[in-house]
Parts: C-alpha cells; structure tokens; sequence
C-alpha cells in the first residue's frame, strides 16, 4: 500500500522514514506541498514584526499573502464558496484572511480597518 502525505514541515522525511520502518507494508510518498520553511519563517516573522511595530495594515496584507501561499499547498485546501466569499470581503475591505480548522469544518477570519467590519461581516 502506497499513501501520499502532503507537508510543508521541511522534517518530515525522518518522520515518514521512521514510520516506513516500524509498518514494512506501508510506502509513503512524500510531497513537498508548499514553501520552505525559510519562507514560512520569514513570512512569520514579518507578520509579528508588523504587529510589534503597530503597523496593522501591513498585517493584514501579510496574513492575505500566507493565505495565498497555503491555498498552493493543495487543491483541495480551498473550494468556490471560500474564494468567493475572500473575495467579497476583500472587495468590502478586508487586508487579508484565511481560514482556520480542518476536514470541512471551520471559520473565515478577516483582518479590516475597523470602520469596514461591518461592510466585511456583511
């Protein structure tokens, strides 16, 4: 049996190696789905720097940016319904989103100057 595990952790091989050892029947195939890490840290880090530093809009454009990167990870991290409603929000102002949870579960989560919360909720 052959399973593909999509991951963007650059020390997932050693895992996969490890799991390949302990299950002789099972093959993994490992696939690269996004970034390097030192991109995600780099991105991370500007994001808090830009938080420290009270420059909320840069935030927020920063968090559409790590959104976008993600959604290149899989097809499957993101469908219609979610890019039409980011859409719609960034159209009413929002800076950035993303979604957060897992498996069709979840919340869209907006970052906004505060006099455009309503127009983004709507």
């Amino acid at each position: 049996m052959t399973l593909t595990f999509w991951s963007w952790a650059p020390a997932a091989a050693p895992t996969v190696k490890l799991f390949e050892a302990s299950h002789p029947n099972i093959k993994i195939n490992l696939v690269n789905a996004g970034q390097s890490a030192t991109e995600y840290t780099k991105l991370a880090t500007a994001m808090k720097d830009a938080l420290l530093r009270r420059r909320l809009n840069d935030f927020g454009s920063l968090l559409g940016t790590a959104w976008e990167a993600k959604k290149k990870m899989s097809p499957r991290i993101s469908n219609e319904f979610i890019d039409e409603a980011y859409a719609a929000a960034m159209d009413a102002g929002a800076l950035g989103g993303k979604v957060t949870g897992a498996g069709g579960g979840g919340y869209m989560l907006f970052f906004c100057p505060f006099h455009r919360k309503h127009h983004v909720a709507e």
